[in-house]
C-alpha cells in the first residue's frame, strides 16, 4: 500500500504542471503521511513486544 501510494504521489508530481491540482496533492501527501506514521506504530509495537519476549 506505501509503495502504491507514493508512486501515486510521484505520477501526480510529475504531472504538476498540466493536469494535477495542488489539493490532490496535498491529499497524496497526507495519505503517504498517514501511511508512514501505521508502519512507524507498527514497528514499534514489534519492537516492544520482541523486546518484552526477551526478558
Amino acid at each position: 500500500m506505501m509503495a502504491i501510494a507514493g508512486i501515486t504521489l510521484l505520477k501526480a508530481l510529475m504531472k504538476l504542471e498540466t493536469s494535477v491540482s495542488e489539493a490532490q496533492v496535498k491529499w497524496l501527501a497526507v495519505a503517504n503521511i498517514i501511511f508512514i506514521c501505521g508502519y512507524a506504530v507498527l514497528a514499534m509495537t514489534n519492537h516492544v513486544t520482541h523486546r518484552r519476549e526477551n526478558d
